[in-house]
């Protein structure tokens, strides 16, 4: 495999150098389209076998290949060769229309995918869009020529036909790719499962969510974005404690997850093959309920909770002393974010080694030192390096010895980093130095509301967070 890799790489300089020069055109399309199909590919692979490296070599090439082609139209040019004119001095021209249009179509086709799933979350509407860019591109495209042909004369060696019948045909057969993903998914998901009872979660607009139609396992929504790390993830074992597995295009199978991952639907045998082409229609009331670290939490849609695997962590937003919902909507970037940040609640679902990686400890880079006690935690200044203003962190000690409670506030108390380990778990937040005296009262506040989330509370003690 790696031979012809490199063949492929290597020959397009070659022949570049000795291509007649009414095809250079056409051979500067095809090989720039074929460097981003390949870009395109082992972007979606996710695939431990497959190597890496190939993206970085094809781009790296791509540059001498344009040089080679540069100079051998101006050699060409230069000794003015004569060729003489044939039916075949009309094919290169036709050809580059219809590399272009191929290009354009498969772009417009990617344009048209990213942007109805983030609009409809639908794989049926994703899938009847893309068809009618195909239907529009066959009727609309002749008419950027004045002299355009009719639907009698479509075989005729016109521009027109070529860039009509070349972008359609590329809008087709993306659609066609798309819905083919879907059979060989399920039997891999078959396959995979032995039997067993699993789960199949496919990617949406709001990450990995179980999967509800065919559709929704087909290629143009079965891929990783910012919302999902994989494009697929499939469960089995049980539901305490899934085995994980994720969906590979470079294997062309599922492969074992070492990531895990959220399980947010019921194990029930033959997932995938019980779907349907349409979606049924279900009373949803917001809610995420799902499985994680052996136990099963359930988060009302007003705290705008999500989760992750490895280490399993929920979190969910909250504000006030009795961490009530907030009364707006979380986004990802802007000042709003910064500030939003401020309200989010971290649960760390085992136990780490470290309250927090700001925890303050005596060695030969920092001082530490205790200057008494303040609402039963031990006050300590600490000088993190020379030169730095001293930080204040406030302490509680368990039984054994160790930090069990921990806070961290500046400007006179006007903000807080809080963070405590109860029954193994660990929870972070932030809060107005205004709280600083009620420490207590709002661990207790927090860890009410995250029983309130409980469905069913872990069957065993947290396991220690892996390094």
């Amino acid at each position: 495999m790696d031979t012809i890799i490199g063949l492929l790489i290597i020959l397009p300089i070659p022949v570049s150098a000795l291509i007649p020069r009414r095809w250079l055109l056409p051979w500067l399309l095809l090989i720039t389209q074929l460097v981003a199909a390949v870009w395109l590919v082992e972007s979606r692979r996710q695939c431990l076998t497959c190597g890496s490296g190939t993206i970085e070599f094809l781009f790296s090439l791509e540059a001498p290949i344009i040089a080679v082609i540069v100079l051998a139209r101006l050699v060409i040019f230069a000794k003015k060769s004569k060729e003489k004119h044939s039916t075949e001095t009309s094919a290169a021209p036709l050809v580059s229309w219809a590399l272009w249009a191929a290009g354009a179509a498969a772009a417009l086709t990617v344009l048209c995918v990213k942007g109805w799933n983030r609009v409809l979350d639908s794989g049926l509407a994703t899938h009847l869009a893309v068809a009618g860019l195909a239907i529009v591109w066959f009727r609309l495209t002749p008419l950027l020529w004045k002299n355009r042909p009719s639907l009698n004369t479509l075989g005729s060696p016109h521009p027109a036909n070529a860039f009509r019948l070349a972008g359609t045909l590329m809008i087709i057969g993306m659609l066609a790719w798309s819905i083919l993903v879907i059979p060989k998914v399920i039997w891999q998901a078959q396959a995979t499962a032995h039997g067993q009872a699993y789960c199949l979660l496919a990617n949406s607009a709001h990450g990995l969510v179980p999967a509800r139609t065919y559709l929704d396992l087909s290629g143009f929504l079965l891929h990783a974005s910012t919302n999902s790390r994989r494009h697929a993830q499939l469960s089995t074992g049980e539901a305490r404690a899934p085995e994980w597995q994720y969906w590979s295009y470079g294997e062309g199978k599922f492969e074992h997850d070492v990531m895990g991952g959220v399980l947010s639907c019921n194990l029930q045998h033959d997932f995938a093959k019980s779907l349907s082409w349409f979606a049924s229609a279900q009373a949803m009331d917001g809610d995420w309920q799902f499985w994680l670290g052996r136990g099963q939490w359930r988060i009302p849609a007003e705290f705008h909770g999500y989760a992750s695997d490895a280490p399993p962590e929920l979190s969910f937003y909250a504000q006030g002393d009795r961490f009530l919902p907030i009364d707006e909507v979380p986004v990802r970037t802007g000042a709003d974010s910064w500030r939003q940040y401020g309200k989010r609640i971290n649960v760390l679902l085992c136990t780490p080694k470290k309250l927090n990686s700001h925890l303050a400890v005596s060695s030969s880079g920092s001082k530490l030192e205790s200057v008494g006690n303040v609402y039963g935690l031990e006050k300590q200044l600490t000088h993190w390096h020379p030169g730095q203003e001293p930080v204040f962190q406030y302490i509680e000690y368990d039984q054994t010895g160790q930090p069990s409670t921990w806070l961290l506030c500046k400007d006179e108390w006007d903000s807080c980093s809080h963070a405590f380990i109860r029954e193994g778990l660990l929870i972070s937040f932030h809060h107005s130095g205004q709280y600083f005296s009620q420490w207590r009262d709002m661990q207790d506040a927090v860890w009410r509301r995250l029983q309130s989330f409980a469905v069913s509370w872990p069957d065993l003690s947290p396991a220690a967070c892996n390094p």
